[in-house]
């Protein structure tokens, strides 16, 4: 039976969740396929540093979620194929205070500008342990990926001071940077589909973890998600064996 262990940030609750929507699905997959989901901690939690690097895996710091069920990436049991959930991305571009045109040069705004290099160094090094912690699991030659996070939910632009032009180009921004960061290290990337966005490239209303909730998905995405990881080519050999 392949193992898949899904970790990573507070996104990896949706799927937690939506474990329950597959149900009839991993019956019949139950001979050759068990998943198991346990998130670290919020990003908050991760942007200071989870682990440490020990031979083939890293050993993790206390003081997250893992603690009573895992001490180490990959866990033991060693698990077919490791996902982690990559970190959110919407809170810190638009905490940073700045705006792309579509194109991606800065435009003229009460808030502080910074250029699309200055952009990618700050994200980069606020993000640096989970970009880490990716990179060295694919060094050591485990079976790894990385799964992204949700689409902006219109309702989360309830701000004045953002428009809905000005959070999409920040999204895209950030998200093509973890994009070509999981290409340039060979990393598998499970995407949002685009059947889970609007006309306007927001996520849908019935993906949105509730009206309150301005980041997460819910047990939907969740399913959708891990469809999704069923279809990978580093986790199907593993489910036709």
């Amino acid at each position: 039976m392949a193992l898949i262990f899904i970790t990573g940030n507070s996104h990896s609750a949706a799927m937690r969740k939506g474990l329950s929507l597959l149900e009839g699905d991993l019956h019949q997959l139950a001979s050759t396929v068990r998943f198991e989901i346990f998130g670290l901690g919020s990003d908050f939690a991760l942007d200071d540093g989870f682990f440490r690097e020990a031979g083939k895996y890293l050993l993790l710091n206390s003081g997250h979620l893992h603690e009573a069920r895992f001490t180490r990436l990959p866990p033991d049991p060693m698990p077919f194929a490791c996902g982690f959930c990559l970190p959110q991305w919407h809170e810190f571009s638009w905490s940073a205070s700045w705006k792309l045109e579509a194109g991606g040069s800065p435009i003229n705004t009460p808030y502080a500008e910074i250029s699309a290099v200055q952009m990618r160094k700050a994200f980069e090094t606020k993000k640096r342990h989970s970009l880490r912690a990716l990179v060295y699991l694919k060094e050591q030659r485990h079976n790894i990926f990385a799964i992204e996070c949700p689409y902006p939910f219109k309702h989360r632009t309830d701000s004045d001071s953002w428009d809905l032009p000005t959070v999409l180009a920040a999204d895209n921004f950030c998200r093509q940077l973890f994009r070509s960061i999981c290409k340039e290290s060979g990393m598998p990337l499970v995407r949002v589909p685009e059947h889970c966005l609007d006309g306007d490239g927001f996520m849908k209303p019935e993906y949105s973890a509730g009206k309150d909730d301005k980041f997460h998905g819910n047990a939907k995405f969740g399913e959708t998600m891990l469809r999704e990881i069923l279809k990978m080519d580093c986790v199907i050999d593993g489910v036709r064996e």
